[in-house]
């Protein structure tokens, strides 16, 4: 799978520092037990870490980021994913960390230039749909078809220095187009009361846009606080990350960015060595 050289990027700290932050939070989940389980525990690992925006942004060759120290939401999202899939297998070393996170973060897990990252999260569950690394429960919940039109970076190429590149350009259009060509779903704020009975801790829960261009707004993880369910993410708001005071529901209904949600639970790696009936 893994085909091209995947060169690392660190942001803040080196090499071994980042496996030593790794190895650290890796064995604070070990112990945990189902898998869904594990990925809630790991998420909140990263409570009051600071929110940093555009980390995955660098110059020149694109590369596989790793940064254990700040994030924004979707960085959060795949970092923690990532490290749960990978205390799930044999052995546990930052290289697979390493190789499970350009998993999540790059279509069919290869890192093979700006178009090769997953830059719309509707895309993102697209492609980790079909690869099996979550399922998509939105319809499911009681989401509706969403009709929105994903154009937001090619009508907007000021904010992407590498579309400048024609053939990223042509990519990335190519990867809108083919989002448009697909049925997505939304659960609106009138249905989302309704659809938290279906929905478990450590669930990925995306908060889609109200404005043209763009699906999902923010991204964070499921955790139920007095029964309701909340969102555990990194806050631009409160630059760390928290788990909200509202509930998801109020979040949405008291932000005229939001109008839905969706809801993606994430699927235990097959050679899952602690429980190998689950199933995620």
């Amino acid at each position: 799978m893994f085909t091209h050289l995947i060169i690392f990027t660190l942001i803040q700290s080196g090499v071994q520092d980042q496996k030593v932050q790794f190895e650290r939070l890796a064995a604070k989940v070990l112990q945990q037990g189902e898998f869904q389980e594990r990925v809630i525990e790991t998420a909140r690992l990263f409570l009051g870490a600071p929110y940093q925006a555009r980390t995955l942004e660098q110059e020149g060759e694109e590369r596989l980021v790793v940064n254990l120290d700040a994030f924004d939401c979707t960085t959060l999202m795949d970092n923690v994913l990532a490290m749960s899939r990978a205390v799930q297998q044999t052995p546990v070393t930052y290289e697979r960390f390493c190789r499970e996170l350009a998993s999540v973060r790059y279509r069919d897990a290869v890192v093979n230039g700006y178009a090769s990252r997953l830059h719309y999260f509707c895309d993102w569950v697209w492609d980790a749909s079909r690869r099996g690394l979550i399922t998509d429960l939105t319809k499911e919940l009681g989401g509706k078809v969403n009709p929105k039109v994903v154009s937001f970076m090619t009508q907007n190429p000021q904010y992407y220095p590498s579309l400048s590149d024609p053939v990223t350009y042509a990519a990335i259009k190519a990867a809108e187009d083919r989002l448009n060509a697909t049925t997505r779903y939304r659960i609106e704020e009138a249905d989302i009361a309704s659809s938290e009975a279906g929905i478990r801790d450590g669930d990925i829960i995306a908060l889609t846009f109200s404005k043209p261009g763009l699906v999902i707004a923010h991204v964070g993880f499921a955790v139920r606080v007095h029964g309701r369910v909340h969102l555990l993410h990194a806050s631009s708001d409160l630059k760390k990350v928290v788990v909200s005071d509202q509930t998801v529901e109020d979040m949405i209904r008291s932000s005229n960015r939001f109008d839905g949600m969706m809801v993606m639970r994430p699927i235990a790696p097959q050679s899952d060595i602690h429980n190998p009936s689950q199933g995620g």
